[in-house]
């Protein structure tokens, strides 16, 4: 199957509150239908490996990988066919190529797949994941010779409870340890007065390996308030060191990323939604500290002209600050398409969470920014997935920023 490729190599400026960014090439890349890239990582060789989904004419959702430079050369691209719908979460690389987590739906039935993939983009292996009850992964780390994952899977006996759960593997595959959350559950009435019932989960997002060798998990956690910010650090005994719950608001709150800083704290990265003041979803940050998961501060970001759709999904840390990437649009009842006006927002901050500037990159097509990646030799990609009313899918946008 070939890739359509659509380039610009230009200078493209977007003038912002502090600054300019300048795009030093845009890449369009994806088939016929749907399209999109949910996980990177830059190789060994400094190439970028993406990992993500592809629709057929079938209407399967297949993997999806694409091997590039740094001056956005395709060196390769391999759509991977498979029974049921491919969800990729993550990838990282693995001996002398990569591994790819895929939670597989097959039948109403999901399964997870541990994929091997060589450098030029060969199965190996694909090693399920066999558990005895419902599982989702949602990232994976490796650290000395181990494999951790994290994720959620349906509780054993009460099919209304999600636990989150974390996976320490050998290389080889086997499980050592599994260590479950249980979420609180709970009936109860919200700030308007009506019963609220729901069902309990905990959802890891995200998963890292501090400075000291412990495990930090992030994602969401159901409460009174709805959802929480969740993070939780656990030891490799699988003790449980402590564990963290933040809600100012009466709303859905959930990070996606944690990252560790220059000083070894803990940025949460995720989004916001306040119920009660209907001021709609907002871009939010946690710096918390690793030892003890105190909040240092907690910031929020909207778009200068947006007063609804703000979301942050992804960040990177730079040498004065950090780089915030997600999506920003108006209220859907308050489009003037049948397509949502949203597009791919960057907000730079200082390293106390104060917003410098912030800008969206505006790009024909409705835009969503979901991954963000700075190389070791600093460089900074970005990934949107693209709608086009003309070809009625996705595609991704790849744009690297000059410095």
């Amino acid at each position: 199957m070939k890739i359509l490729i659509s380039t610009i190599f230009s200078f493209y400026y977007i003038f912002c509150t502090a600054q300019s960014i300048k795009i030093e090439w845009q890449k369009t890349i994806g088939f016929k239908k749907n399209d999109a890239i949910t996980s990177i990582l830059e190789d060994a060789e400094h190439n970028l490996v993406l990992a993500g989904f592809s629709q057929n004419d079938g209407f399967e959702i297949n993997l999806w990988m694409v091997k590039m430079n740094k001056n956005g050369e395709v060196l390769w691209d391999k759509v991977l066919p498979a029974h049921g719908i491919q969800n990729v979460s993550d990838i990282i690389e693995w001996n002398e190529g990569y591994l790819v987590v895929v939670n597989n739906l097959v039948a109403q039935q999901q399964n997870i797949l541990l994929i091997e993939i060589d450098k030029n983009g060969n199965v190996l292996y694909q090693n399920p994941v066999n558990m005895d009850r419902r599982l989702r992964i949602n990232a994976i780390v490796k650290y000395q010779k181990h494999l951790y994952l994290a994720g959620s899977r349906q509780h054993h006996t009460n099919h209304s409870i999600t636990e989150g759960i974390i996976i320490k593997m050998d290389k080889s595959f086997n499980s050592i340890w599994e260590k479950t959350f249980i979420p609180n559950v709970s009936s109860f009435k919200n700030p308007e007065g009506l019963l609220q019932v729901q069902a309990a989960i905990i959802e890891a997002n995200d998963i890292m390996i501090s400075a000291t060798g412990a495990i930090i998990v992030t994602g969401y956690a159901s409460s009174e308030k709805v959802t929480d910010f969740w993070t939780a650090k656990v030891n490799q005994q699988a003790e449980t060191l402590w564990e963290k719950n933040i809600n100012e608001y009466y709303g859905g709150d959930e990070a996606y990323q944690v990252l560790l800083t220059d000083d070894d704290q803990l940025l949460i990265v995720g989004t916001r939604y306040d119920k009660l003041s209907n001021v709609g979803y907002r871009g939010n940050l946690i710096l918390l500290d690793e030892e003890t998961g105190k909040v240092i501060f907690s910031k929020t970001y909207k778009h200068k002209a947006s007063n609804f759709f703000d979301r942050i999904t992804r960040a990177i840390d730079l040498e004065d600050g950090y780089l915030l990437l997600g999506t920003s649009g108006e209220e859907p009842w308050k489009s003037k398409n049948i397509s949502l006006e949203l597009d791919t927002w960057l907000v730079q901050t200082d390293q106390q969470g104060n917003m410098l500037w912030e800008e969206k990159l505006k790009i024909e097509g409705e835009q969503h920014g979901s991954q963000i990646i700075k190389t070791q030799q600093g460089e900074v990609f970005i990934f949107a997935k693209t709608w086009h009313n003309t070809k009625g899918g996705t595609d991704v946008q790849i744009i690297k920023l000059k410095p």
